[in-house]
């Protein structure tokens, strides 16, 4: 109560005092101070934030006019009840994007189109995620990375990990924990200024204190902090926003909301039951909740974190789901795609449609031109379960009967030899045809209308038949995109093919960035891979490799404000 009483004083001083000379500004100010006040009220920014902003609008009718154009773009996103995630709209297309069609970057340092390239403190698969003036990624130490989208400045590393859900009495037993979250820290608040050699150095201490601090966490609760299997590491998810707050969620159950500035919101933790080669479907923020993926569906209150609803996936008990949902609209209601290729309503949980597959899939689902569409995650075991795609409900106030169709390879659809070749990839509909990727390296086009293929390309051998170990070893994982009507297939070694869409396969342009990195003591000066899927944003793209991050645009073109 004493907490409460305090930041109702400091809320109603600082009022006191931005209230001063009003009758001095002018109708802009006024508006735009009004603005403040009602983002306060309405828990958008803190009471704390009031004063600067009230100070940066009485400078100018311009800076006022700046601040309320930058709330209505911030009202606009919130409003639109979802904003970004993996795959930029969950669907893998970017409408309004415009990115350059040619990029390189070699070996010798020559570049063409490289706007900034900037060292991650982790590594993962994470895909980078632009809000506002931000870029966000994850690292597989349980971190949260923020950029600055136009200068690549690393801006702050916060964590979301098992210390971060412990609590005052669990560390009490043990005085080494807290002794160890602080060294961790000190290093984390260091990142954005040190040197590569120190960013190297201090990144492998890290790591050993994050170890160190695992093990004595074990000591106080086995159950809770027991990390089990988790193929490709354990904070490899793509973070989610609302055009504001940033949504994270790692395969230790952990899911947090920040604020833009690197303060957790919220922090809560669902258990996880065990599963084959772990959990790798990211967080999706719709309709006010955030949407995580348990062997269930578990619904969060993207203001609070409290647990709204949960629901089973129609399909099997034991069925093994690796792929994001993908959000739509069906009669007016927000929905999303679970990655079985069932549709569940966001509201309540309900389930609209069934899934395509019940036993799940690796990649998500797409959807366009009237139909949904799954793949079936191992075609080259079972080639007669390839294409699943069915007709997109007309409303979410019921069951749907979808007929789902299910297309095997045909006379059209060459492939390369069996081997270990999945879907990891999620595909992309395009005026009734259907784009995807074989991770071994065919390209794929499907008409929907027809149920037939229309061509399978195999993408150049050179670049997508990789050697290594897990996961740069299959030739693509990274997701079919598309941005200014051209289609983009990103391979495991960095490079991305633009292809022109159509019944017709025609590659427009191949770029590669060609980084040399240090994986271990025994593997190093190896070619930087990827198994990330890149982020469009206006003349820009924003894709996370293995150890750097790089923003890609032509010098000349402006960064969406």
């Amino acid at each position: 109560m004493k907490t409460r009483a305090i930041r109702r004083i400091l809320f109603f001083g600082l009022v006191t005092l931005v209230a001063l000379n009003v009758s001095a500004l002018s109708e802009k100010q006024k508006e735009a101070r009004a603005e403040v006040f009602k983002a306060v009220k309405d828990k958008k920014i803190q009471s704390s934030e009031m004063a600067p902003y009230i100070e940066e609008i009485d400078k100018s009718d311009e800076k006022a006019a700046a601040f309320i154009e930058k709330l209505l773009k911030m009202k606009k996103m919130v409003s639109q009840r979802i904003s970004a995630g993996f795959r930029g709209d969950g669907n893998g297309i970017f409408a309004d994007a415009t990115p350059p069609q040619e990029w390189s970057l070699d070996a010798l340092g020559g570049k063409k189109n490289i706007i900034w390239q900037t060292m991650m403190p982790s590594i993962g698969p994470s895909s980078a995620v632009v809000v506002g003036a931000d870029v966000f990624t994850c690292g597989n130490n349980w971190d949260l990375i923020c950029v600055d989208k136009k200068t690549g400045k690393l801006k702050w590393v916060k964590t979301f990990g098992p210390y971060e859900i412990s609590t005052k009495e669990e560390r009490a037993k043990s005085k080494k924990i807290d002794e160890l979250a602080s060294a961790r820290d000190q290093i984390l608040k260091q990142y954005p200024m040190m040197s590569k050699e120190e960013f190297l150095q201090k990144s492998a201490e890290r790591l050993k204190i994050e170890g160190d601090l695992h093990t004595e966490l074990l000591k106080l609760d086995q159950e809770k902090y027991d990390y089990g299997e988790q193929d490709l590491g354990f904070t490899n998810t793509t973070p989610a926003s609302d055009g504001v707050n940033i949504f994270v969620w790692n395969a230790l159950g952990i899911t947090a909301c920040f604020t833009p500035e690197g303060e957790v919101k919220w922090i809560t933790q669902n258990k996880l039951p065990k599963m084959h080669h772990g959990y790798h479907s990211s967080p999706l923020y719709i309709d006010g909740k955030v949407i995580i993926y348990h062997k269930t569906y578990i619904a969060l209150d993207a203001k609070t974190g409290a647990k709204l609803w949960e629901a089973k996936t129609g399909g099997y008990d034991n069925e093994l789901i690796y792929g994001s949902c993908v959000p739509l609209k069906i009669g007016g209601a927000w929905c999303f795609i679970m990655g079985n290729g069932g549709i569940l309503r966001a509201s309540d949980g309900k389930l609209v449609s069934k899934p395509a597959r019940p036993g799940g899939g690796f990649a998500a689902a797409a959807y366009g031109s009237g139909y949904v569409c799954f793949l079936g995650p191992q075609a080259w075991a079972d080639p007669k379960q390839t294409v699943y795609f069915y007709k997109m409900p007309s409303s979410a106030s019921e069951l749907s009967p979808n007929q789902c169709v299910i297309a095997p390879f045909s006379a059209q659809a060459k492939v390369s030899p069996p081997g270990d070749e999945c879907f990891h990839s999620s595909p992309v509909v395009k005026d009734g045809l259907l784009y995807f990727v074989f991770s071994r390296g065919d390209f794929f086009c499907f008409d929907l209308e027809k149920g037939k293929y229309v061509y399978s390309e195999m993408l150049d051998e050179d670049e997508v038949l990789t050697t290594g170990g897990r996961p740069y070893r299959s030739g693509i994982l990274a997701s079919v995109l598309l941005a200014n009507n051209l289609l983009y297939v990103t391979s495991n070694q960095g490079t991305i093919f633009v292809i022109e869409p159509g019944t017709k396969f025609k590659v427009v342009a191949k770029n590669s960035i060609s980084q040399r990195v240090d994986r271990s003591s025994w593997q190093k000066n190896m070619s930087e891979g990827t198994i990330s899927t890149p982020f469009f944003e206006g003349n820009h793209i924003f894709y996370r490799a293995e150890r750097y991050m790089y923003c890609i645009g032509e010098p000349n073109k402006p960064f969406l404000e």
